[in-house]
């Protein structure tokens, strides 16, 4: 089931599972976009500040499917007190001029080629093992209350300008050149807006 209604739009799972796997043959294999993913991004543009369960739970299935075939740097304004959220599904850009013009006191740098060699499959078996390591010396010398299990989710970003840009949809949004991100746990960098003199 589709629905919008007062403001609140629905995804079955089975239409979050269709989708998903839509948005990722398009980006990998070329295949045309359904009606019911165009419907998809019709929303996903204009939701603004706060994406609903929707669209996250949809996001996650093809961040957990897709791989990328390009590592762009990619950029995000931010207010100065905000910082990256690991594990958050949200939007970068590929241009650096785009999140200036936003006027926000930092821009996030991710250089995504760098952010992916954190995520390897050696990389990540290695974070398992000192976890583990953390989670049984914490469980031997303090007690289980308030222990934090660092959630094993995978780095990875969509295309989403391309692939609006190759179907000829959204000819507006193709400009900002939007990737959909699961942000990792660091920045490559962090740019600072200069205060006027």
């Amino acid at each position: 089931m589709i629905s919008l209604n007062r403001g609140k739009y629905r995804l079955s799972c089975d239409h979050k599972t269709e989708i998903a796997y839509n948005l990722v043959a398009v980006a990998s294999s070329g295949e045309k976009l359904s009606k019911n993913t165009i419907s998809f991004l019709n929303e996903w543009l204009v939701i603004g500040k706060k994406p609903l369960k929707a669209f996250i739970d949809t996001w996650n299935i093809v961040l957990n499917n897709y791989t990328p075939n390009c590592f762009p740097i990619l950029f995000r304004a931010v207010d100065k007190r905000k910082r990256l959220n690991p594990g958050r599904i949200c939007s970068y850009t590929g241009s650096f001029n785009i999140a200036d013009e936003y006027r926000r006191s930092k821009i996030i740098v991710l250089d995504t080629a760098e952010v992916m060699k954190e995520y390897t499959p050696e990389a990540l078996e290695e974070k398992r093992k000192l976890n583990q390591e953390r989670i049984e010396f914490y469980k031997e010398n303090y007690s289980e209350e308030g222990l934090v299990i660092e959630d094993g989710f995978v780095f990875s970003f969509y295309p989403l300008a391309r692939v609006l840009s190759q179907h000829s949809v959204h000819t507006y949004w193709i400009s900002e050149d939007e990737y959909v991100v699961r942000e990792p746990h660091s920045a490559t960098s962090i740019w600072y807006r200069q205060r006027p003199q």
